[in-house]
C-alpha cells in the first residue's frame, strides 16, 4: 500500500492496514477488517455496519485523528452515535485556532453559505450523496477584508463543509471537542484499543503471508486468539454462545489453522 507521509509520497509498504473495534469494558474485539489504503477514515462505516449486523450498535465511538472526516461525522450523526473523534494530533488548548468551517454560516432562506463579513460563497463542488459541499473563496476579496487577520479562511482556495443543517451540528461537535468532558472521554481510547494491539504484538504475531485473503485469515486468527484469552481470563464461558460471533474464523478437525491457532494462544 502507498505510504501517506508527505516525505514518502512515492514510497510503498508491502503490507495492509488493520482496523479493529473494541468493547470498552471487556477489551474484546467486536469487529476487524484489513485494507490496502494508507488512510483509515473509510474503514469506520464498515466497522459500524459490522457491529450493527450483530446487534451491537454503540452509543459512542472513540477514534483517533485518522478517522476524522466530514463523511464519518455525517454517517455517525445519521446512526445516532456520539462522535468522539480527535480533531488534531497535538494537545488541546483553550487558545487553539478556529477551523475554517467555523467561519461559515448557512442561510436556509436563500440556500447560500456566508462568511463572517457577509460575503456569499460560490460553489466549487456539490457532493449531495456525501452531504458535503466545497466552497470557492475569492482571495482578492479576502485580502481586502477588514476581518482577514482573525479569519481562519485566509489563504485558502476552497473549504469543505457539511451541507445545510449538518453544518451547525458539525460546529456544535467542534465546540464539544474543546470541553473537558470530550478530552476526558477521548483519553480513554488509549486504554481501550491500544492495549489490544499491544497484546497481539506481544504474542509475536508477525504476519508472514502474502495476499489479502491469507492475511485476512491470519489476522482473524490473531483477533480470535485475543478474544479467547479474554474469555478464559474473565471466566465468562457461560456466555459463549452469545460471544462466539467474535471468533472470526470457523474451525473443523481438518482445518489446518486450528494448530496455528493453538500456537498463538501459547
Amino acid at each position: 500500500m502507498p505510504l501517506s507521509h508527505k516525505s514518502r509520497r512515492k514510497a510503498f509498504c508491502y503490507g495492509y492496514n488493520t482496523q479493529i473495534s473494541v468493547d470498552e469494558k471487556s477489551q474484546i474485539i467486536l469487529g476487524q477488517i484489513i485494507h490496502d489504503s494508507a488512510t483509515e477514515y473509510q474503514a469506520l462505516p464498515k466497522l459500524i455496519d459490522n457491529l450493527e449486523e450483530k446487534g451491537n450498535l454503540p452509543e459512542e465511538v472513540l477514534a483517533d485523528l485518522g478517522y476524522k472526516s466530514l463523511e464519518n461525522f455525517n454517517y455517525l450523526n445519521e446512526k445516532g452515535i456520539k462522535a468522539t473523534i480527535a480533531r488534531k494530533s497535538d494537545e488541546y488548548c483553550e487558545e487553539e485556532k478556529l477551523e475554517g468551517v467555523e467561519a461559515i454560516w448557512y442561510d436556509e432562506e436563500s440556500d447560500e453559505y456566508v462568511c463572517p463579513a457577509g460575503k456569499v460563497f460560490k460553489y466549487h463542488r456539490k457532493k449531495e450523496r456525501k452531504k458535503k459541499v466545497e466552497l470557492l473563496l475569492d482571495q482578492n476579496k479576502c485580502e481586502a477584508c477588514y476581518l482577514k487577520n482573525d479569519c481562519p479562511l485566509l489563504g485558502k482556495k476552497t473549504v469543505g463543509s457539511p451541507s445545510k443543517k449538518l453544518l451547525e451540528r458539525y460546529k456544535e461537535y467542534i465546540e464539544r471537542t474543546r470541553t473537558d468532558e470530550f478530552i476526558e472521554s477521548y483519553r480513554k481510547r488509549k486504554h481501550i484499543v491500544e492495549p489490544v494491539f499491544g497484546n497481539i504484538k506481544n504474542k509475536g504475531m508477525k504476519i508472514n503471508r502474502k495476499g489479502k485473503n491469507k492475511v485476512e485469515v491470519w489476522f482473524s486468527l490473531a483477533c480470535s486468539a485475543h478474544n479467547f484469552e479474554k474469555l478464559v481470563n474473565k471466566q465468562i464461558f457461560n456466555h459463549f454462545k452469545m460471544l462466539s460471533q467474535y471468533f472470526f474464523i470457523e474451525f473443523s478437525p481438518k482445518n489446518k489453522n486450528l494448530e496455528l491457532y493453538l500456537k498463538i494462544l501459547n
